[in-house]
Formats: C-alpha cells, sequence, structure tokens
C-alpha cells in the first residue's frame, strides 16, 4: 500500500478504503440469512410491480364521484389473480396428474428408442458415448412409477413428515395476497417516499437512470410473461391437434422453458 499515511493501521486503512464493498458484504449477508421470512415479501414486490399498470389503469375508470378508487382497484385485480391462479391448479393439477402417469409408463420405450437409435448416431457423429445404463433407469421406474401419479398423496405424505416446513410453506402462501394487496394499494406512495430518501443534487440523475431501468425491466418481464403464456397455449393446442397424448404436459413444459432461447423449442 504505497499510498497508506504512515500513522493508520493496514487493517483501518483497508476499511476506509473498501467502506461500501463492506457494507454491500453485510448486506448481502444478512439477506441470505433472512432468506426464509423475506421470499414472500420479495415475490410480492415482484407481482406487485408487474400488476401496478393494471391497477392505475382501473383507476382511470370514470370521473369524479364515480372514479373506482386505489383501494377498490387493487381488490379486483388481487381477485382477478387469484381466481386465475386457483382455475388454473383445478383445471391442470388433474390433467398432468394423468398425463404425467402416462410418460412414466412410456418413458421406458422412449429409453430404449433413444439408446438403439440416437446414441449410436452421437457416437459415430461427434464421438460422444453417453454410457447410458438403460436397464438400471428402467429397474428403476418400473419399482416406482406407481406413486408417480398420485401428485395429491405425495404432498400430503411429505406434509406428514416435514410438518414444521409444511407450516411454513402455508404460512407464507397465506402471507403473500396480504403483502401483495398492501404493495399494490400504496405502491405509488412507496415510490414517493424512496424517492425523498435521494438527495437533492443526486436526485434528477438517479430518477432518469431510475426510469430507463424501469421501462426496460418492465417491457422485458411483461414481454417475456406474454410470451410464456402465448407459447404454452399454442404448443398444447397444436400438440393436441396432432393427437399427442401427453400434449398439456409437454406443450406447458415447452412453454414456460422458453425464457431459455432454443431451450422449449427444443424440448
Amino acid at each position: 500500500m504505497a499510498n497508506q499515511p504512515k500513522n493508520i493501521a493496514p487493517s483501518t486503512y483497508f476499511v476506509s478504503q473498501n467502506r461500501w464493498l463492506i457494507v454491500l458484504a453485510i448486506f448481502i449477508l444478512i439477506i441470505y440469512l433472512l432468506s426464509p421470512i423475506l421470499t414472500p415479501f420479495l415475490i410480492a414486490a415482484i407481482l406487485a410491480y408487474i400488476c401496478d399498470p393494471l391497477v392505475n389503469r382501473l383507476c382511470r375508470v370514470g370521473t369524479g364521484r364515480y372514479q373506482i378508487s386505489r383501494t377498490l382497484a387493487t381488490v379486483v385485480v388481487l381477485a382477478g389473480l387469484l381466481f386465475m391462479i386457483v382455475s388454473l391448479f383445478l383445471i391442470l393439477i388433474p390433467l398432468l396428474q394423468k398425463q404425467s402417469v402416462l410418460i412414466v409408463e412410456r418413458l421406458p420405450a422412449f429409453i430404449e428408442t433413444f439408446h438403439n437409435r440416437f446414441e449410436p448416431w452421437l457416437q459415430t457423429r461427434f464421438g460422444v458415448d453417453l454410457n447410458i445404463d438403460s436397464a438400471h433407469i428402467q429397474k428403476i421406474i418400473s419399482e416406482n412409477w406407481q406413486s408417480t401419479g398420485d401428485i395429491l398423496g405425495n404432498v400430503l405424505k411429505t406434509a406428514g413428515s416435514q410438518g414444521l416446513a409444511f407450516v411454513g410453506v402455508i404460512a407464507n402462501l397465506l402471507l403473500l395476497p396480504i403483502v401483495l394487496f398492501y404493495l399494490l394499494r400504496d405502491w405509488d406512495t412507496l415510490i414517493a417516499k424512496i424517492g425523498e430518501l435521494i438527495p437533492r443534487k443526486w436526485f434528477d440523475k438517479t430518477a432518469t437512470i431510475a426510469k430507463e431501468i424501469d421501462q426496460v425491466v418492465a417491457e422485458f418481464l411483461r414481454g417475456q410473461l406474454s410470451v410464456m403464456l402465448s407459447l404454452c397455449m399454442f404448443y398444447s393446442i397444436a400438440l393436441w391437434f396432432a393427437g399427442l397424448e401427453m400434449a398439456l404436459s409437454i406443450g406447458l413444459l415447452a412453454g414456460l422453458l422458453s425464457f431459455v432461447p432454443y431451450l422449449g423449442f427444443a424440448l
């Protein structure tokens, strides 16, 4: 340390020169240690960020005394979101349960086809020897496939054996809509309060950068969600018309994995 003053201890000098890095490291450590508690708040904040434009649009409906309040708009958006999630679970879980059993039953045939056709081609073309023990995989599948389709039974069994963890999951699920409601209702107020914490001399530049980040992130998140949902429906419907019995499972998985370039399409 050529520029270190002679009357300052090395440890003190290091702290003074890297204090912001130390603060950042401590902050990241605290977030990591509190991650089980902060998870519902983080998820609620992301959902509130995505749903805030819907609440703003509803607030602009009507004029005067007939204008929709922020609280009512938040209740409508939250109710619609919960209804959509519950409906998807009630519709999709039975279908996915049925198709998951079908996939597991046919998996040995898929493995055998891969072993006989694609593995020799990979070895000849690229010199790749996977050494997949298809017989062992088929043995494992044949011993455990009966329990695969019973999704609800497996969940209840796991909940019974890990009661405390299950209670924590339920508590987070119950806390999530409550936190989401208050974040959505007071989102604009929270943003304004955060803005008041920024020093005035940095406010204009910080606000400009934050606005640009908001536009990019918002467009990415909403666009990516729209693409994923559209591809889920497109793949599922197209595969169903093609006569594939596992159309819904494969279509949903391919659509949800579409955020990884080429992975969803390749699947």
